[in-house]
């Protein structure tokens, strides 16, 4: 059975300080969702990764973060920025990240619009080239592939066993 399509008007904005809080819920949301790894178990590194991304919305010096909100309720975010990767062909680089959609706004178009939105952003902020990371699910495959990215290296770990 096919769900019908919601109509809502979804407005796109920049971060504020306001939404600090908000922001740190998404992105534990993001965090717990995520497969497994041995890597980025360390919950505690998490939280101080967000509380730093978050002191970073006043200035958006170093990280541009952006919401979706519908009727002032933020339901997804998407953060990047702009660096220079000297062994790459095209840079500076925009890394996008931290891409996250409240699950019953997914399907939406609501993640096309804020990665479309961030890499506009990012190119006038000098980016020749974007770059993303994702898990290994075939959803954020499908998404990623469907706005143009070609997976180009796997990375893989393996916890040792004493």
């Amino acid at each position: 059975m096919q769900h019908p399509k919601i109509k809502f008007t979804c407005t796109l904005r920049k971060a504020t300080l306001d939404d600090s809080e908000v922001l740190k819920s998404l992105w534990h949301k993001l965090d717990v969702s995520l497969p497994e790894t041995p890597f980025i178990a360390n919950m505690d590194y998490r939280q101080e990764f967000h509380e730093a991304l978050a002191e970073q919305i006043e200035s958006n010096k170093a990280t541009l973060t952006l919401v979706a909100a519908v009727n002032e309720l933020i339901v997804g975010c998407v953060c990047g920025y702009v660096y220079e990767k000297p062994e790459a062909i095209n840079t500076p680089v925009g890394l996008i990240h931290n891409l996250w959609v409240e699950p019953e706004y997914r399907r939406k178009g609501v993640a096309t619009q804020l990665v479309q939105s961030i890499e506009a952003d990012l190119i006038n902020s000098g980016a020749k080239s974007f770059q993303v990371a994702w898990r290994h699910t075939d959803d954020a495959r499908r998404f990623w592939q469907k706005m143009g990215f070609i997976a180009y290296e796997a990375v893989s770990a393996k916890t040792v066993n004493n």
